[in-house]
């Protein structure tokens, strides 16, 4: 192989080996992010649409970005995720559409009888194929985010890595692919290091070996 030809290949070597640990860490953030507390508060948290409750706008098997939001700029119109209470006493995640935001003027009394005005707000929320809105509203403290973009398809991809089998196949296996072209970079590396250096200790000894034969010639002459 020629110089370039060895060149081009190391560089496409190297595209090759960042994109695999791009893709790597990228597919186990949107997968295992919500696992992560850390990256739950830095706002690096991704859900799967499993149902149609919100087709066309959001397609089922969508990969969605909820980020940080405002509570006091949240309004109408807005698509919003949040944990959904099931009957039973279970939870799910879903992402709906504010259809309406209620305030409610709440007013208490303090120990010295002061008064105090607070406001209650609620959510009234409807997915755009559901034809009516849903059943309970959902309150400040269950609102996760607000929904920023989607990718279609991409969530069965966070869906199949979240099990035993996609696991193994989207982060063991690229990663130990990763782990064995390092040990075999590195062991490569040496050994053209080594190589280099004995093919150069095997000029010197020739060279010491043709001076030692020219003085070896000189001293028969001599004699």
């Amino acid at each position: 192989m020629s110089k370039v030809g060895k060149r081009l290949f190391k560089v496409v070597a190297c595209f090759v080996q960042i994109l695999l640990v791009v893709v790597l860490v990228a597919i186990t953030i949107i997968s295992f992010a919500y696992k992560l507390p850390i990256l739950s508060r830095l706002g690096l948290t991704f859900y799967t649409v499993v149902s149609g409750s919100m087709e066309p706008t959001i397609a089922t098997g969508s990969l969605i970005y909820s980020g940080k939001f405002s509570l006091e700029d949240l309004k109408k119109g807005d698509i919003i995720t949040f944990v959904h209470s099931v009957d039973g006493g279970g939870s799910s995640i879903v992402t709906h559409r504010i259809d309406d935001v209620k305030k409610a003027d709440i007013i208490t009394f303090t120990a010295d009888k002061k008064e105090q005005k607070t406001t209650k707000i609620s959510f009234v929320t409807k997915g755009d194929a559901n034809g009516s809105v849903d059943q309970k509203e959902v309150l400040p403290n269950q609102v996760l985010g607000k929904y920023q973009w989607g990718i279609p398809k991409l969530g069965y991809i966070a869906v199949f890595t979240q099990t035993q089998t996609g696991f193994v196949v989207l982060v063991v296996l690229p990663a130990l692919i990763l782990i064995v072209w390092e040990i075999f970079s590195v062991v490569m590396h040496f050994k053209k290091k080594y190589q280099k250096k004995s093919e150069e200790e095997v000029k010197e000894l020739k060279k010491e070996l043709e001076k030692t034969k020219k003085k070896v010639k000189k001293v028969i002459k001599k004699v």
